[in-house]
């Protein structure tokens, strides 16, 4: 939520995330990460957020949002608490 607020202050977007309601999304996806819908600059939009602290590599969450694209038509936005060096 932090990034959603930040957004919100520093471009004056207007977002309201919901919870993502679609059941295409695989289950071991939905394990290891949370997902916001909303609409960005006229775009449907998904939030991806990592569920816990211990992040996957860079590439295997490049394959996750791989897999997102198949069965969403949303632009994938991905919440990370840190990033590598």
């Amino acid at each position: 939520m932090e990034t959603i607020n930040y957004v919100r202050e520093t471009s004056n977007v207007p977002l309201g995330p919901r919870p993502l309601k679609r059941a295409a999304i695989p289950y071991f996806l939905r394990d290891r990460y949370r997902f916001l819908e909303d609409e960005l600059l006229t775009r449907r939009s998904l939030f991806v957020a990592p569920t816990n602290s211990e992040l996957d590599t860079p590439a295997q969450m490049a394959k996750h949002l791989v897999q997102l694209k198949k069965v969403t038509d949303a632009v994938d936005i991905l919440l990370l608490p840190t990033i590598w060096a």
